[in-house]
C-alpha cells in the first residue's frame, strides 16, 4: 500500500459519516493504518519517512483537484478529501496511537492546513466524533 491510497481508497467514506458505519470504517483505516506503519524500515528517520507520506497523500488531494475543469468541481472535491482525512483518516491514527501513528495524525494536519491556506484541520479524536452522533439523536427526540 502507498500513501496516497489513504485518501484514494477513502474519498467516499463521507457517505457513510454515520453511527452505524463509522466505527467500522475507522476499525478498517485502523487495521491498514498498522499495517501500513509496520512496514516502515526501522533504519529510516520516522519523522522524515512519515513527512513524505504525508506529502504525497496531500499532492493526490491537489492532484485530484487540478483534474476538474470547474471551479465548483475543484472545490467539491477538495471538501469529499478534506472531510475523508479528517473525519476518517486523522482519527483512525490517532485512535491507534502508536508514536508512528500519533505523529502521522499531526503532521498530516500541519501540513494540510500550510498545503492548503485558509483552510482548518483539528486532529479528530473518535470519542468526540461518536458523542457527537449521540447528541444529534438526543436533540432530535425532544
Amino acid at each position: 500500500m502507498k500513501a496516497a491510497d489513504f485518501i484514494i481508497n477513502y474519498r467516499n467514506y463521507s457517505k457513510h459519516f454515520n453511527k452505524n458505519e463509522y466505527p467500522k470504517l475507522i476499525d478498517r483505516i485502523i487495521a491498514e493504518l498498522e499495517r501500513f506503519l509496520a512496514e516502515k524500515d526501522p533504519s529510516e528517520d520516522l519523522e522524515a519517512s512519515i513527512t513524505a507520506d504525508v506529502d504525497e497523500i496531500l499532492d493526490e488531494v491537489e492532484a485530484n483537484m487540478n483534474r476538474h475543469k470547474f471551479k465548483f468541481r475543484r472545490e467539491s472535491v477538495f471538501v469529499d478529501d478534506h472531510l475523508a482525512l479528517s473525519l476518517f483518516v486523522v482519527p483512525a491514527a490517532a485512535r491507534l496511537g502508536t508514536p508512528a501513528a500519533q505523529k502521522f495524525a499531526e503532521l498530516l494536519s500541519k501540513r494540510f492546513v500550510e498545503r492548503f491556506p485558509g483552510t482548518t484541520f483539528k486532529i479528530g479524536d473518535y470519542d468526540e466524533i461518536m458523542n457527537g452522533f449521540r447528541k444529534r439523536i438526543v436533540l432530535f427526540k425532544e
